[in-house]
């Protein structure tokens, strides 16, 4: 039987798709990297524990993202995406629950572990497969969208968790259950009831498959095999685009430290921190939905066009201090030039070659930006400690973000053969 076309219910499950794609991706990922900040002083005073030991679990958290990026792919690649996302939703939310039993160092870390490989689907996988097989046009737009409430989670969720934590000395075993249920609610009963792995399921099809005009139909089902891709020069051009892309997105972590380093030459720049965290959550949000929009006309585009804002925003930061307005503007462009990589990461390996093993090729690729999320923290640590540290943070971010650029740009330029 013909499959019926998007308009009607198909334009409305696709939308109803993308609605399960933005709360399993950025409720969870929200939860672990926009409030963790949160327990970092509580945890490590029961513990006994110098800070930086108990966040090491972080590290170990990227590490196992890192060793199990491979094997996740090819288990994305055998397994329905429903189940995938019940798996490590729970999984997730067991990590969450298990730092609320914990009582040793070592708990947090085993912990940590299991956090890092549960959250791999929602960083990588679920919303490129659930995109890319519901819409046929403004998929660039889409994943930038899916994405795009990350920051906005962690501002409404921490509040909460902040009062919970303090209302007890060990509070923050309770708010560490209470991310757990969030997590596991969240997410495992929409994987289950509502999402459906593509529109054939359905008997629909994909959103705007009847559309003869507009942008280029995407490549369906051809392509480089992995082997195939792996010999390419593009191939590691877009692994260096991805782990340069995070070592410059890492600075983020450190623009509170560098506002409230002009704690005694410009008191009312420091007290601004939270206002410029602020500012660059915005632009991360907003540069989501812009870089998507760019993207679906021109993946070069949009990819240029991140790494130009993200570079302005350290510019403008980093010249311009004194100035209250200039120091917001810089932090919103930052945040912006911030969304490229969640925007561009997906959809270059699929642009470049082709969906015949995209997902296996695309967990290779991001082992990139893995193998420095490991190290970027503590690398930046040390270069903020320098003399003058901070200025030669943002030169060396500038200057990553042009690399950066000039990689994506020659892999584009250097497609599978199949493809384009």
């Amino acid at each position: 039987m013909r499959c019926r076309s998007y308009r009607g219910l198909g334009r409305h499950y696709a939308y109803i798709i993308v609605l399960c794609c933005i709360i399993i991706t950025n409720i969870p990922l929200g939860l672990l990297y926009g409030c963790s900040g949160l327990f970092f002083t509580p945890v490590a005073d029961y513990l006994g524990v110098p800070t930086a030991s108990f966040t090491a679990y972080f590290s170990i958290s990227n590490l196992a993202i890192l060793m199990a990026l491979p094997i996740m792919g090819r288990f994305v690649d055998r397994f329905d995406i429903r189940f995938v996302i019940v798996i490590s939703s729970a999984a997730l939310a067991a990590s969450f629950f298990g730092m609320s039993l914990s009582s040793r160092l070592w708990q947090f870390y085993l912990c940590g572990a299991l956090m890092g490989v549960s959250a791999i689907p929602h960083l990588y996988f679920v919303v490129p497969i659930l995109v890319n097989a519901w819409f046929e046009v403004r998929t660039a737009f889409f994943t930038g969208l899916s994405f795009s409430f990350m920051g906005v989670s962690g501002i409404v969720f921490s509040p909460i968790l902040n009062s919970i934590i303090v209302s007890a000395p060990e509070g923050w075993r309770s708010a560490y259950v209470l991310v757990a249920v969030i997590v596991f609610i969240a997410t495992v009963p929409l994987a289950a009831l509502v999402v459906k792995p593509d529109p054939a399921s359905l008997g629909l099809a994909p959103l705007g498959a009847d559309e003869e005009e507009g942008p280029a139909r995407r490549d369906v089902g051809g392509g480089a095999t992995l082997s195939e891709a792996a010999r390419c020069t593009s191939f590691w051009e877009l692994v260096a685009f991805n782990g340069i892309v995070m070592a410059a997105n890492t600075i983020m972590q450190f623009i509170p430290s560098y506002t409230q380093s002009f704690a005694r030459s410009a008191p009312q720049i420091a007290a601004l921190t939270g206002t410029v965290a602020s500012m660059a959550l915005l632009g991360q949000t907003l540069g989501m939905l812009f870089l998507g929009t760019v993207c679906d006309r021109s993946i070069k585009l949009g990819t240029g066009l991140g790494c130009a804002f993200g570079a302005m925003g350290m510019l403008v930061m980093w010249r311009f201090p004194s100035s209250s307005a200039l120091l917001f503007a810089g932090a919103f462009l930052f945040g912006a030039g911030y969304a490229s990589a969640g925007v561009a990461n997906p959809l270059l390996p699929r642009a470049v070659f082709g969906s015949r093993d995209y997902n296996s090729i695309y967990a290779r690729i991001s082992m990139g930006g893995a193998v420095v999320s490991v190290f970027a923290s503590v690398l930046w640590g040390i270069v903020v400690d320098m003399p003058d540290g901070f200025s030669l943070m943002f030169a060396i971010g500038i200057s990553c973000l042009v690399l950066a650029t000039a990689a994506a740009w020659f892999a584009l330029a250097h497609k599978w053969r199949s493809i384009g």
